[in-house]
């Protein structure tokens, strides 16, 4: 696992792109997500995500799963 952190705002379609290519390795992923029009808890297990509007500041989100070095890699194209 690995937990990623930014102050940053996230655009949400290119968020919601890069979820849709996590690998099957992948097996969960939560946390916290700032987009432009507030934050999000962020729920994702086999493939399948949604939010749901939450009060917090920041984006803190926790990968689960086997062989995520790609997955570290990709999420900065995100947050980059």
């Amino acid at each position: 696992s690995f937990v990623f952190t930014t102050n940053k705002i996230v655009n949400k379609n290119k968020f919601e792109g890069f979820v849709s290519t996590l690998p099957k390795d992948v097996l969960r992923a939560k946390g916290f997500i700032n987009f432009p029009d507030g934050t999000y808890l962020f729920n994702y297990v086999n493939g399948r995500y949604d939010f749901e509007k939450w009060t917090k500041d920041d984006t803190k989100l926790v990968f689960i799963g086997k062989n995520l070095n790609s997955v570290k890699s990709a999420i900065n194209s995100v947050f980059g």
